[in-house]
């Protein structure tokens, strides 16, 4: 990442920390980045043969049984 994307700032409910925020530069590449990869994922998206959202649900069930199997 380029020198000037994010910014410290304190925290407002706690003084000893800080949080990271982009700056106007940062926001401008994040957006810049949104967008290349929304085209990206385009394509194969336009390949999936159902819901989206149903497609997700399914592979979220096989993550997660996949997980107990091989805790």
């Amino acid at each position: 990442m380029q020198k000037g994307q994010i910014r410290r700032v304190p925290h407002p409910d706690d003084g000893r920390s800080y949080l990271l925020e982009l700056t106007p530069q940062g926001q401008k590449t994040n957006t810049r980045n949104s967008r290349r990869l929304e085209r990206v994922l385009a394509e194969p998206r336009a390949e999936l043969d159902g819901d989206p959202e149903e497609i997700l649900e399914s592979m979220r069930r096989l993550e997660a049984a996949l997980r107990r199997v091989l805790q």
